[in-house]
């Protein structure tokens, strides 16, 4: 039997990383509190947390220049060549993916996760603090 460490959530709002632009700061503030809430997100995961951030900025910064551009370009040979920034889209859009799956912001990796207590607003977990038991409450043990 393996005992399992002790994760420690966030007990209030972190400011974003200073390598984040203002997207990205943005979005770290839009869903900080929704993960810290839901019991996702520990102390040891800040760094993945502002990863995800980058890469959110990242594609919305690559999506406003594809907007403004074409996605075939002419090479100097005359030729048609795919637009460079539609690549980098792609796989700024797949590492976006990645780390939200990492963090359970899709429908699927919650599903897969063990997802922990929920936290109320004050920080406290478990189930009196979250305000569930029920009917169902003495069936799991919990």
């Amino acid at each position: 039997m393996r005992a399992e460490a002790k994760v420690e959530a966030p007990t209030e709002a972190v400011e974003p990383p200073g390598f984040l632009n203002d997207v990205g700061k943005t979005e770290w503030r839009r869903m900080f509190p929704v993960l810290r809430l839901s019991g996702i997100l520990t102390l040891g995961d800040l760094a993945l947390f502002g990863a995800y951030c980058r890469y959110f900025q990242q594609v919305m910064d690559l999506g406003e220049k594809l907007d403004k551009s074409a996605r075939m370009l002419k090479t100097p040979n005359g030729s048609l060549q795919t637009n460079p920034l539609v690549s980098q889209f792609n796989r700024a859009s797949e590492l976006l993916l990645a780390h939200m799956k990492e963090l359970g912001m899709t429908p699927a990796s919650r599903a897969r996760m063990a997802a922990p207590e929920p936290l109320t607003p004050n920080g406290q977990g478990g189930q009196a603090a979250a305000g569930r038991g029920g009917k169902f409450a003495g069936l799991t043990g919990r």
